[in-house]
């Protein structure tokens, strides 16, 4: 899988410079405001969010409890882990569509040093947490943590340590905020030297050639892998559907709700053939790449912005809370199934449900008490109300994209069964 997403990302690139050719005449641009927010997107983020937290305690109820789940052996639990590649289109999708009128290096810095700083607070800060029960000898007993990769953990950087036999951060979830920061990089650096027009292409060709350079160059590493990964793709690919949106907005066209509708159709039916897809024969930034794709196309045509959050969306905004804390409830979890013999009486299914909910609930409290708090601390002047939701608002004027979760053993298994 090393090397495919060289020759994928390719290919794309060369579909959207056929795209920036073709627009290369001067249009009126329909004015946002900066405030504005796509609802649907958001709640989009809040249901991928909830997906993954559902993945994961299908995990756990399928490894520890001894009641039968419907939800573990129909492949549906498994399947929220899509939750990860809708993060990831959303993420492509929101960098194109909130710097259309940024360039230069002066921007490029300003975006990457707000990334920057929306992610690692709030990830060091679980993290510690996470080290302080692991010195405590409260969880995870059975390992040892070295210090440099330790050190690899907090900077996301992936390195493979052999008391886990994987490469994940101490922070499992991490490993999706190294693809995030690899995407920005590449965003950065294509800001510094292209106009909107032709960034899709740019953004997707220095992520092709990372992967294929990564592939002929570095030897075997969990570096490697997170250069020349086929996850890449779906930052494209949610490129491609903001760029498409854009060009409706500046033609004043509306789309008819029904095309919306069958495009969320069509991609939920493709996510649930991929049940019926032996692993390994698609590389996953394609077998649910797509199917993300249209769904969120389906999701962003539909014009339903507005100024203020919601009570839908408010889970879109805490999904990064949700997705740092999510772990700690699925480890308490896991220890009462092996410690309360009562937990075995409580029907799977039913117990699945309810932790997805309660761990949803409580996560979203860590966002306004924890998270928004934190977040002005860090940046009392430079993040404002726009800026405070770089991961919750897709339509603020300088944004974060969401960010997926994954499973602890993911990443050395198979592209396509990894969560």
């Amino acid at each position: 899988m090393l090397g495919e997403s060289g020759s994928i990302l390719a290919a794309m690139a060369a579909n959207t410079s056929h795209s920036a050719c073709a627009s290369a005449q001067p249009q009126p641009m329909t004015v946002l405001r900066k405030n504005s927010r796509v609802t649907s997107v958001q709640v989009l983020r809040g249901v991928a969010a909830a997906l993954v937290v559902m993945h994961h305690f299908s995990q756990s109820v399928e490894m520890y409890s001894r009641q039968k789940s419907l939800i573990v052996s129909s492949g549906l639990g498994a399947l929220g882990s899509v939750g990860v590649d809708l993060f990831f289109v959303i993420s492509g999708f929101i960098m194109i569509y909130t710097t259309r009128d940024r360039r230069g290096v002066h921007d490029a810095l300003t975006f990457f040093g707000k990334r920057a700083r929306r992610v690692y607070p709030l990830y060091w800060m679980w993290t510690t947490v996470l080290l302080s029960l692991v010195v405590g000898r409260i969880a995870l007993r059975g390992h040892t943590y070295p210090a440099e990769y330790i050190v690899a953990s907090y900077l996301l950087v992936p390195m493979f340590n052999e008391s886990n036999g994987n490469s994940l951060p101490l922070l499992w979830q991490g490993w999706t905020l190294s693809f995030e920061m690899l995407f920005y990089v590449a965003f950065a650096a294509a800001m510094t030297i292209v106009g909107s027009k032709s960034r899709s292409f740019v953004v997707a060709l220095i992520l092709g050639a990372t992967a294929l350079l990564a592939t002929l160059i570095l030897s075997p590493s969990a570096v490697r892998d997170l250069m020349a990964n086929s996850l890449s793709v779906e930052f494209v690919l949610g490129m491609l559907a903001a760029e498409f949106v854009i060009r409706l907005q500046m033609r004043e066209k509306s789309v008819p709700i029904v095309v919306a509708v069958g495009l969320v159709a069509l991609g939920t039916m493709l996510l649930l053939g991929t049940l019926w897809v032996p692993p390994g024969v698609i590389p996953r930034g394609l077998v649910w790449g797509l199917p993300s794709f249209f769904i969120l196309l389906g999701t962003a045509l539909p014009r339903n912005s507005s100024s203020r959050p919601g009570a839908f969306d408010f889970l879109g905004d805490a999904s990064y809370s949700i997705y740092l804390t999510h772990g700690f409830f699925s480890l308490a979890l896991g220890m009462a199934l092996r410690r309360f013999w009562f937990m075995h009486s409580i029907r799977a299914d039913a117990l699945i449900v309810v932790a997805t909910m309660s761990t949803t609930f409580l996560g979203s409290l860590t966002y306004l008490a924890i998270e928004k708090p934190l977040l002005r601390w860090v940046s009392p002047r430079t993040l404002a109300r726009d800026d405070i939701d770089l991961v919750l608002d897709p339509t603020a004027g300088n944004i974060t994209p969401g960010i997926g979760l994954d499973r602890r053993d993911d990443r050395d298994r198979d592209p396509h069964t990894r969560s």
